[in-house]
């Protein structure tokens, strides 16, 4: 393991992936009864639509859609119900789609022939088994000029679903705050399991959200750190002295000259009790942790 991490997201970030999930009548299921689109799916994945108790299930899998998303299925068929509908993703999985797969090596050229780094994946991609065909072709991508991804998250594999609107956002976030301090988190607080720690972390994403909470990471430690045991918090802190710890955060752009926006994060070691953060982030961070993992 080196000091050094660069984690990368894959939709619009290493790849771009043109197909779609599809909304299907189970009688039928060679033909969508609606195309979803990326983020409409990111959300479905991710239980964004429990709440509206709209439930899918097919393949031994259950998914919940949302009110407005099931009355567009039902202006294409009319009185059909719940139960007749699933999700496919037979573009995802059936070769004859392969070539609506558009690699952006443009985006991580930057790393060819740099010594000492580790490479990671954090996508918000939550089935490892169903992206299996495409995450064989990048691997061989990446090894074709010198790169060998060696950590790997899909964050709605690597948690339990929540309904936060910003559960993506705040599950990147996290791992990537696990690797700057050296400890798992589990709900609010971090455990005695631990992480592979780094003193540097890069994360690259074209999804300002995800970007900008990476960005909370200071006061995202300070939030986790008032329910973290002493012991814990002790390592922490040791870890921070000694590696002081630096998150980049790279903003992917459409500049072809400047092709990110990059910040950086210095981790700093914060008093305990009391931890002031600012109210407005405390208020979005307290919705955001009623859906605990």
């Amino acid at each position: 393991m080196n000091d050094t991490i660069h984690f990368f997201d894959l939709d619009g970030t290493l790849w771009n992936v043109n197909n779609k999930a599809w909304i299907i009548d189970k009688k039928n299921p060679s033909k969508p009864i609606l195309i979803i689109k990326g983020y409409e799916l990111t959300d479905i994945l991710s239980n964004i639509y429990k709440t509206d108790d709209i439930a899918i299930e097919y393949n031994g899998n259950k998914y919940f859609i949302s009110e407005v998303m099931f009355d567009r299925i039902k202006k294409k068929i009319k009185n059909i119900k719940e139960d007749q509908l699933g999700i496919s993703f037979i573009e995802m999985i059936n070769p004859v789609y392969s070539d609506v797969l558009k690699f952006n090596k443009n985006n991580i050229r930057h790393l060819i022939d740099k010594d000492k780094f580790d490479l990671g994946i954090i996508s918000a991609r939550s089935n490892v088994d169903r992206d299996e065909k495409l995450l064989n072709a990048l691997n061989k991508e990446l090894n074709d000029i010198g790169l060998e991804i060696n950590k790997f998250y899909y964050v709605s594999d690597y948690f339990k679903p929540t309904n936060s609107n910003d559960t993506i956002a705040y599950k990147k976030a996290r791992i990537l705050l696990e690797h700057l301090v050296g400890f798992h988190l589990k709900g609010d607080k971090f455990v005695p399991l631990k992480q592979d720690l780094y003193k540097v972390v890069h994360f690259y994403d074209d999804d300002f959200n995800n970007v900008n909470i990476a960005g909370t990471e200071q006061d995202l430690l300070e939030e986790y750190l008032r329910n973290t045991d002493d012991e814990v918090f002790n390592r922490i802190m040791d870890n921070i002295n000694e590696n002081k710890p630096e998150l980049y955060t790279h903003l992917i752009t459409n500049n072809s000259v400047n092709k990110f926006k990059t910040e950086k994060i210095e981790l700093k070691i914060p008093v305990k009790y009391p931890i002031k953060i600012e109210e407005s982030f405390k208020t979005k961070f307290s919705e955001f942790l009623k859906n605990k993992y």
